[in-house]
C-alpha cells in the first residue's frame, strides 16, 4: 500500500486542509493511505470529520521534535525573522521551525510503523481532481535503484533556486532511503540547517540530494523537462490528479 504523508494545524485545516481531506476521501482508492500529522490543538476536530481506515490523523509531537524545538525555537531568527534597519522582517526562506514539520512528520510516521511500502510527502494545500489508485501514482515514485523522486527547478526562485517539494516520493526498499531520512533529521537536530543559504526543507533536501548524488546515489527528477518553470508540480503528470494551490494567490483563486 502506498502511503502519502502531510501535516497541518487547525488554522491551515480551516483555510484549505478540510477541502484537501474531503477531496481525498472522494477520489482516493483503498490501496493508498494518507497520514496527517497534526500540529498543536484541534486534532480531535479533524479526526471526527475525516479519520477513516485510509486517513490516519496523528500528532506530530515526539520526544525528538520537542527536543528540536527546545534547542532552536527560542531564537526569533529560526522563525524567519531577519533584522533589517533595526527591524525584524519575516522571510519564509529562514523559517526553519515552520518547515521542520515536513521531515519530522515523515520521521514519526516511519518510526511508528505506519509505512510499509513506498511513501511520499504531499503538501496539504492540495485539491484532488479525479479518482486515483496506487497504480496511477506509482509512476511518480522512484525506480527500484533510486532513493527519491522530486520536482527539480534550476532557475526559480531567485536568487537561490531550489526544488519544489510539494511532492517528494521515497523508495521504501532502498537501504539508502533510511540513511537519507536520518541525515535529513540530523541536519535539523545538529543545527546544520543554519549553515545553509536558506533554512527551509527544500534547501535541505537539495543539499542532501547533491551530497548523495556525488556518492553515486540516484534520484528521479519528475520535472527534468520543466526545470525553468516556477510551478512544475501541476505541469507534470501529477497535475492530472492534484492541483497544488502553492502560494497565497492560488489559494485565493482556488486553482493554479
Amino acid at each position: 500500500m502506498l502511503t502519502l504523508i502531510t501535516s497541518m494545524n487547525l488554522k491551515l485545516y480551516h483555510a484549505y486542509g478540510s477541502n484537501f481531506l474531503s477531496s481525498w476521501k472522494i477520489n482516493s482508492a483503498p490501496d493508498i493511505q494518507l497520514i496527517v500529522m497534526f500540529e498543536g490543538e484541534g486534532k480531535e476536530i479533524v479526526a471526527n470529520s475525516h479519520q477513516s481506515d485510509l486517513i490516519i490523523i496523528d500528532s506530530i509531537q515526539s520526544d525528538l521534535f520537542l527536543l528540536f524545538n527546545s534547542k532552536f525555537s527560542q531564537f526569533k531568527e529560526a522563525h524567519g525573522l531577519v533584522e533589517k534597519n533595526s527591524k525584524f522582517i519575516y522571510n519564509y526562506r529562514y523559517d526553519a521551525i515552520r518547515f521542520a514539520f515536513k521531515i519530522f512528520s515523515i520521521y514519526k510516521a516511519i518510526a511508528n510503523g505506519l509505512v510499509n511500502d513506498d511513501f511520499g510527502w504531499l503538501d496539504s494545500d492540495i485539491i484532488c481532481k479525479r479518482n486515483f489508485s496506487a497504480a496511477d501514482l506509482k509512476q511518480f515514485f522512484p525506480e527500484p535503484n533510486s532513493i527519491a523522486s522530486y520536482l527539480g527547478r534550476n532557475n526559480f526562485p531567485k536568487p537561490n533556486a531550489y526544488s519544489e517539494c510539494g511532492f517528494v516520493g521515497y523508495n521504501y526498499l532502498n537501504a539508502s532511503t533510511t540513511e537519507f531520512i536520518l541525515d535529513f533529521i540530523n541536519f535539523y537536530m545538529n543545527g546544520d540547517i543554519f549553515t545553509l543559504k536558506e533554512w527551509h526543507d527544500c534547501f535541505v533536501f537539495d543539499h542532501l540530494r547533491h551530497k548523495y548524488e556525488s556518492q553515486g546515489g540516484l534520484f528521479k527528477n519528475l520535472s527534468e523537462d520543466l526545470i525553468n518553470e516556477d510551478h512544475p508540480f501541476v505541469l507534470t503528470g501529477l497535475g492530472n490528479y492534484f492541483d497544488h494551490l502553492k502560494g497565497p494567490e492560488r489559494k485565493i483563486r482556488g486553482y493554479s
